[in-house]
């Protein structure tokens, strides 16, 4: 089962606290858990935590590990970024007997505009793959393709982060979605609004 904690900017480090045990960050180098004892990324970590180099794509890295070897795993802003993020929520369900995970929002992604001049006329962030977000009938953790319709939005947003935990039970995630059909923005923000959690 997941649960939908706070998503204000910094929310989920206020989590840390709950992390107990042999932990695991995937995607960390930025900023990685203090108490992980491995870090996951294809770039080193400022960290003394034992760095494994890998495409988080590629679940052989998690091949060294067994089954629930972890009490947590904690992957911050990552899920967003990769190709493949449902593969890596299946190595999460093997490895981790709980988990801590963020990614922004789906209100913030279709509505934040970057201050930086090469992004200005854009919403959300020209990295990110998926947008995210909690089936409000299901309660199933979903992904959508981010398509190249992202222009400058100010589609209202109120949480910029979702942040879930995972307890170790039941983990229902989709497969990636793909909106039906070749919507124009408007549309597909209103398929959102019908299908998923708000903040």
């Amino acid at each position: 089962m997941i649960t939908q904690h706070a998503g204000h900017f910094g929310a989920i480090w206020e989590l840390t606290d709950r992390v107990t045990g042999l932990a695991i960050d995937l995607g960390g180098t930025g900023r990685p858990l203090p108490q992980a004892s491995i870090v996951v990324d294809l770039n080193k970590p400022d960290s003394s935590a034992r760095w494994i180099k890998s495409d988080l794509n590629d679940p052989e890295w998690s091949a060294e590990f067994s089954d629930k070897q972890f009490d947590w795993v904690w992957c911050n802003h990552t899920l967003e970024d990769i190709r493949d993020p449902i593969g890596l929520l299946r190595v999460i369900a093997r490895i981790g007997k709980r988990a801590m995970i963020g990614t922004p929002h789906w209100t913030y992604e279709c509505g934040i505009r970057d201050t930086r001049p090469e992004w200005e006329a854009i919403s959300g962030f020209p990295h990110h793959r998926w947008l995210v977000g909690i089936n409000k009938n299901t309660g199933v953790y979903e992904f959508v393709t981010k398509g190249c319709w992202f222009v400058q939005s100010d589609y209202p947003y109120e949480t910029p982060n979702l942040n879930i935990e995972w307890d170790g039970g039941d983990f229902a995630f989709a497969e990636t979605l793909e909106y039906p059909g070749n919507m124009r923005k408007a549309e597909l923000l209103a398929w959102l609004e019908g299908r998923w959690l708000p903040s």
